[in-house]
């Protein structure tokens, strides 16, 4: 897991504070998150090890807060709640791929 954190996680999360207008941030984050290699990893430690794993935790947290620090630039305040949209999108597509495919 930390490799991906310094592999994915941080460089996505810095490309997406590099953007200020929030339609951009917002499609980096999608596309980095949604699509991407980013949130794979990090959503099955979130739900598979962090529970068990101190260390996991951890690096689960700190993923997930690089993705919220990355999109204060462009969302103040609602950067968390983005964040959680984003990623809570991701874990929905993992469980349901094909219902939300249909709506």
């Amino acid at each position: 897991m930390s490799n991906h954190l310094e592999r994915e996680i941080r460089p996505a999360a810095t490309a997406i504070a590099t953007l200020a207008d929030p339609a951009q941030a917002l499609t980096a984050a999608i596309a980095s998150y949604d699509n991407g290699p980013a949130a794979g990893l990090l959503l099955m430690a979130a739900v598979e090890r962090a529970p068990h794993d101190p260390e996991v935790a951890t690096m689960v947290t700190d993923a997930i807060t690089a993705l919220e620090d990355a999109l204060r630039p462009s969302h103040g305040e609602a950067a968390p709640h983005i964040a959680s949209a984003v990623l809570g999108a991701r874990l929905r597509l993992r469980v349901q791929p094909d219902t939300l495919k249909e709506h």
